[in-house]
């Protein structure tokens, strides 16, 4: 006799073994006589193959291009980097990117079209490896288009004004379709030469000694002493003191009248004129052109400017 509790099974009514023998035969009626598959589930199937074909065919291809030299195109990539009171470094592949105080700039990735930044404020310092047959690193500030050929540069902009300056080095900048070429040790836009002094304002250069004599001239011989050194004569006590001596003492006039128009300030204009009046009453027709000339390069408007010019169409 075996120790297993044998479960009591109630015995099935007519009923119930009907219902199970009729779910059997109706089971094996559908597996035997089922219809095959519908077309659209065959053309879904279908599609699903080819797809993984396609998807296995496309993964192939990208490792063979990742073997080989041809670069694999990626999407561009764009990062926008601001910086505040400090400088901040970024990598962009083999290049470093140095950014400086309170700038602002996108860097964009793209592949075959290779690095292209855009300034929008600030001083951006750029170490970048020699390209060779890789594809360009451009810097774009305002209108103004920079291509880098390998080299260590900066390039600043505020507004429409941008520099570009080299370390090392060489790079193209092109503006407005003129392209140039800046070699390290140099700077873009160059800074125009100081221009040489002219001929004629040379001579027109005031020396102080001749009036500093005319006035010690002037001093009475036994002056009073005194504690406080006087106050020097005002611009216009020295125009006056100068149109009073042209007669008599005209050279100590024409000293005077320089000194003021070297000097500037509100009697520089009639001083230069006065000059050039008195050079030409002593008929000096050389100093005198030169003289008006000068006035009218200085006071192209000037209350003598009129009378400066009919004087000089004389002298022609």
């Amino acid at each position: 006799m075996s120790d297993r509790k044998l479960l009591d099974v109630p015995p099935l009514s007519d009923l119930g073994r009907q219902r199970i023998r009729q779910a059997v035969f109706d089971r094996l009626d559908r597996e035997v006589v089922a219809p095959p598959a519908p077309p659209a589930r065959r053309r879904t199937a279908l599609l699903v193959a080819v797809g993984v074909a396609a998807a296995a065919a496309l993964a192939l291809l990208v490792v063979r291009d990742r073997g080989g030299d041809r670069p694999v195109a990626r999407a561009p990539y764009p990062s926008r980097i601001t910086t505040g009171e400090s400088p901040t470094q970024v990598a962009v592949g083999d290049a470093r990117i140095t950014a400086g105080p309170h700038a602002a700039l996108t860097v964009t990735e793209s592949g075959d079209a290779g690095v292209q930044v855009l300034i929008e404020r600030g001083a951006i310092e750029f170490a970048v490896a020699p390209r060779g047959e890789r594809p360009p690193f451009v810097v774009l500030a305002a209108d103004v288009r920079v291509e880098v050929v390998g080299t260590v540069f900066t390039v600043a902009r505020d507004g429409d004004d941008v520099t570009v300056s080299v370390a090392r080095g060489v790079v193209r900048v092109t503006r407005g379709g003129e392209e140039a070429r800046v070699v390290a040790g140099t700077a873009w836009p160059v800074e125009p030469e100081a221009a040489a002094p002219t001929e004629q304002e040379e001579e027109l250069t005031f020396d102080p000694e001749p009036a500093r004599a005319a006035r010690a001239k002037r001093k009475p011989h036994e002056s009073p002493r005194v504690d406080q050194a006087p106050a020097p004569p005002t611009a216009r006590e020295r125009y006056d003191t100068a149109v009073a001596a042209e007669k008599t003492r005209p050279e100590e006039a024409i000293a005077t009248y320089r000194a003021l128009a070297a000097e500037g300030g509100e009697w520089a204009d009639n001083a230069l004129f006065a000059e050039a009046r008195l050079e030409l009453d002593l008929g000096r027709r050389d100093a005198a052109r030169r003289s008006l000339g000068a006035y009218l390069r200085r006071y192209p408007r000037g209350a003598n400017a009129g009378l400066a010019r009919t004087l000089l169409d004389g002298l022609k």
